[in-house]
């Protein structure tokens, strides 16, 4: 496997990657940062611990599976790792460490420890877990696990979980791969992701073109070509002195100078 860098990640949003909602702000470097939504609940008081819909409240000692804002489809060529964000581990929680299957479908549902002797308050939509992706170095098999989108079964015991159900059933695009494409490829952010993207590709192949069009390279690019063709037609006929080829040369490339002396002058 081989981790996705911010290049592969535009490049495979849209393509063997569907997330939303998609924020670019939080696409970095080799990672997508995803955001804490108000759907959390207490592993020792099996109960919601977000009751305001702002803040989510974790005891000390205690554990909190919270859902992400997100939803993510991957298909059979990727897979991924979460992991824990280094201000809030600094802080007294503990590390996210959990995989995401290739074909996974749907909010990802994370456990939080808070180690310290004090509670912690996460904000609703702050960011709280990384999610790095890999390529796969040959595809799954069509289907790879038998995940239920979103893991729901995991809150089954758990108290105050009819406000998600229904959230759930008002937005069934979090399950379901045809209409997750279609939400993703709609909105704003996916958008402006392409257009900053085509917009990359342009200023690179400027870069090219500036480049090729500069007239030292064009020189530089002619005088290799002489040389080439000098040295073929010498193997071939050994009509020209090795000489006469190095005096050739040292001309071209005190001319390719002179016109960089003269450049920068």
């Amino acid at each position: 496997m081989s981790v996705l860098s911010i290049r592969d990640l535009y490049k495979e949003i849209g393509k063997n990657i569907f997330i939303h909602p998609l924020k670019i702000d939080n696409i970095k470097a080799n990672t997508i940062n995803l955001t804490a939504s108000k759907f959390a609940w207490s592993v020792k008081a099996n109960d919601s611990i977000c009751n305001d819909g702002k803040i989510i409240k974790i005891e000390p000692n205690d554990t909190a599976l919270i859902y992400t804002k997100e939803a993510i489809y991957v298909t059979r060529k990727i897979g991924g790792t979460y992991h824990s964000k280094v201000s809030l581990v600094s802080k007294g929680l503990g590390h996210i460490g959990t995989t995401l299957d290739p074909e996974y479908l749907g909010l990802s549902l994370i456990a939080v420890h808070n180690h310290s002797g004090k509670a912690f308050e996460l904000k609703v939509g702050s960011t709280f877990v990384s999610l790095m992706f890999h390529y796969l170095k040959t595809p799954t098999f069509a289907v790879s696990h038998n995940n239920v989108p979103g893991q729901i079964g995991i809150l089954q015991g758990y108290d105050n979980t009819s406000d998600f159900e229904n959230w759930k059933n008002e937005h069934d695009w979090i399950n379901e791969q045809r209409k997750l494409k279609k939400k993703m490829r709609g909105s704003n952010e996916y958008n402006e992701m392409k257009k900053y993207l085509k917009d990359i590709k342009f200023e690179e192949w400027k870069l090219i073109y500036l480049l090729f069009n500069h007239r030292v390279t064009k020189w530089f690019i002619f005088s290799v070509l002489i040389v080439v063709m000098m040295a073929i037609y010498y193997y071939f006929n050994s009509v020209i002195p090795i000489e006469l080829s190095v005096v050739i040369v040292s001309l071209f490339g005190m001319f390719i100078l002179y016109e960089i002396r003269d450049y920068y002058k």
